[in-house]
């Protein structure tokens, strides 16, 4: 069989489903047999916003392919000849439309419907965004098939080595849907109550206004940016405590890999 695994439309933002993609074309090169093939498409970061739209109609005649597997929703609308996977994480552009860039929210309003419509197979990260879907795009529950993250990677698993606590622990990009104003305005709170652990923000940058002005000065707080596996593994081992009020998730990884590090 020859499978191909597009991330053309994820960038290249460190982010829950960028991690979602690669440990996934990870796995399928695992599981690949002798007489199949595995294509991994990579976009390019400085041309995302066309090449996600536009890649989808460039693989229309591809006669090499039996399988095309999309991690996200930038899938082709169009019939083809080999069968097609799509992954949803959750239909948060349409439930919260300002949380999202407004291209992603007309996407979501005008395409979506004919993406899922085009599919064979429609993957989704938890029963939550199953319903959402259900409901808000109209998909029969048979065609819906729910399979759950998982926190992958040796060094995110086990508790073994568990140290601290040090400091409180923010993981996730830096966008309006993770509600960083809403932490760091608790963080404040706390700080006037008495509290001297440092508040770790790990996380790429988003878009938008994540952080409102003056509240990125918040005496205490230590922005880290991305950071490896090795590094995000020891900040959950020594947190006192996993902040993560999102405004909404599909799944909501960073929990999970706090717990499975202890």
């Amino acid at each position: 069989m020859n499978v191909c695994f597009s991330l053309v439309g994820i960038g290249a933002q460190r982010g829950g489903i960028r991690r979602y993609a690669e440990r996934m074309a990870e796995a399928l090169e695992r599981a690949r047999g002798s007489g199949d093939r595995l294509e991994v498409l990579e976009g390019k970061p400085r041309r995302l916003s066309i090449d996600k739209h536009l890649h989808s109609w460039s693989l229309r005649n591809r006669s090499d392919i039996d399988l095309l597997h999309v991690p996200n929703v930038y899938a082709p609308w169009h019939r083809t000849s080999f069968a097609k996977v799509v992954t949803v994480h959750d239909l948060t552009p349409l439930l919260l439309p300002w949380t999202h860039q407004r291209r992603n929210v007309w996407y979501h309003r005008w395409m979506l419907k004919r993406v899922l419509a085009a599919s064979d197979q429609v993957v989704t990260v938890s029963e939550s965004s199953r319903r959402e879907l259900e409901t808000l795009a109209g998909l029969p529950v048979d065609r819906v098939t729910v399979i759950g993250e998982a926190a992958g990677g040796s060094p995110l698993s086990g508790a073994a080595g568990r140290a601290g606590p040090d400091h409180l622990l923010s993981v996730g990009a830096r966008e309006p849907r993770k509600n960083l104003a809403g932490i760091l305005s608790a963080y404040r709170k706390l700080r006037a109550r008495g509290c001297v652990l440092p508040l770790v923000v790990v996380g790429p940058s988003g878009w938008g206004a994540a952080v409102p002005p003056g509240h990125a000065a918040c005496e205490g707080v230590v922005w880290k940016g991305f950071v490896p596996d090795a590094e995000l593994a020891d900040l959950y081992r020594r947190a006192a405590v996993l902040l993560y009020p999102s405004f909404h998730e599909g799944f909501g990884l960073p929990v999970l890999e706090a717990m499975a590090a202890g």
